[in-house]
């Protein structure tokens, strides 16, 4: 036992939501989205990593309705929903404040939903150290909007230079937000300096560039998240 705890330790991912259901000015209750938790989570747990999940103030943290809704409600977040430990982790939260940004973190997954405007810009502090450990840092659909806060050593925007995507202003558009979110991730990321891509809306799509990794929205959580695996298994050979 006391090994196979040692080992999990040694390969732990951490899932990074929101504590926000409320953003100023959207016209919605939000939170995160369901699919973008649920795909990464078990992901992760199958290929034997402990997954903790971490959000800006602890405790229970919000899904947004919306992905439960019959469209978008599949596989994986049925699943999660009716998974004790899954569902119990997102109602139990680990608060960012506890985290220690150690080289044990092997991987972080900013998840999206656009609770995170209001607080993803939190995970500054953890990204750059996680970053600078070695670690591999993801994001997914509005999940990116934490990375243009944080910075790289010499000071410059930590997207600048990197090939990366992010939720379209096509995609928002589609979903009527556009006029009402604080600001728009794709034209976001390409100010910073990102070298910004992106595919048809709504399809699957990631890219990674280096230990980055980043998915373009709710339908890329999957694929984004096996590229992250694919980069941990390499990290361990």
């Amino acid at each position: 036992d006391k090994v196979l705890e040692l080992l999990e330790a040694r390969r732990r991912v951490l899932l990074l939501v929101t504590s926000e259901s409320e953003v100023p000015g959207f016209n919605r209750p939000t939170g995160s989205w369901l699919e973008e938790v649920a795909a990464p989570y078990y992901t992760f747990v199958e290929a034997g990593f402990q997954v903790d999940i971490v959000s800006t103030k602890g405790g229970a943290a919000p899904i947004d309705a919306a992905s439960r809704a019959d469209d978008f409600y599949w596989d994986a977040g049925k699943r999660f929903d009716r998974d004790p430990t899954a569902a119990g982790k997102m109602n139990a939260t680990i608060p960012l404040d506890d985290v220690v940004a150690d080289d044990k973190i092997k991987a972080i997954f900013l998840v999206g939903g656009h609770g995170g405007y209001a607080d993803q810009f939190k995970f500054k502090d953890l990204i750059e150290s996680v970053d600078r450990n070695g670690g591999i840092v993801a994001a997914v659909c509005h999940g990116p909007i934490g990375l243009c806060a944080a910075t790289k050593e010499d000071g410059s925007p930590f997207v600048a230079g990197r090939k990366m995507t992010g939720f379209t202003n096509e995609e928002e558009e589609a979903v009527g937000a556009d006029k009402s979110v604080p600001f728009l991730l794709e034209k976001k990321l390409q100010e910073l300096g990102a070298k910004y891509e992106k595919k048809d809306a709504f399809k699957d799509f990631c890219i990674a560039d280096g230990r980055l990794v980043t998915g373009q929205n709710n339908c890329s959580a999957t694929v984004a998240a096996k590229k992250v695996l694919e980069l941990l298994n390499a990290a361990e050979k």
